[in-house]
């Protein structure tokens, strides 16, 4: 009998219809835990470093700098989880995926492959 395990999983994405339709939709897999929300850079790290999730998932709509900065300040303290960063272009796309991101997911795509994306975190 094969047991699945809980993956911890944290949130960096501004209050708003993004951030609410990615909880319904993690909420709704059973072996995910979300064990934290920050919509600040900041709270973002200091969460994680608390809560150790392996898997992040960033909202663009923090600014690019940002984002950037905080797929490369999570890589630097290992252990690092999954990343996975839901971009608006395809530019921010292939900067993120530079930063250190395991997957960047175009938001207007984001259905089959999110599902994919965090199944391959499991995988890890």
């Amino acid at each position: 009998m094969e047991t699945t395990k809980t993956i911890r999983v944290f949130i960096a994405a501004k209050p708003g219809i993004m951030r609410n339709s990615l909880l319904s939709y993690l909420r709704a897999i059973t072996n995910l835990q979300i064990v934290g929300l920050a919509d600040q850079v900041d709270s973002a790290l200091q969460c994680m470093r608390e809560h150790k999730p392996q898997l992040v998932i960033i909202d663009s709509d923090l600014s690019e700098d940002r984002v950037i900065g905080l797929v490369e300040q999570i890589n630097a303290e290992p252990p690092a989880p999954q990343i996975i960063v839901l971009v608006d272009s395809l530019r921010q796309r292939e900067h993120c995926l530079k930063a250190g991101a395991q997957h960047a997911l175009l938001k207007g795509f984001l259905d089959k492959q999110l599902e994919l994306a965090v199944r391959f975190g499991e995988k890890k």
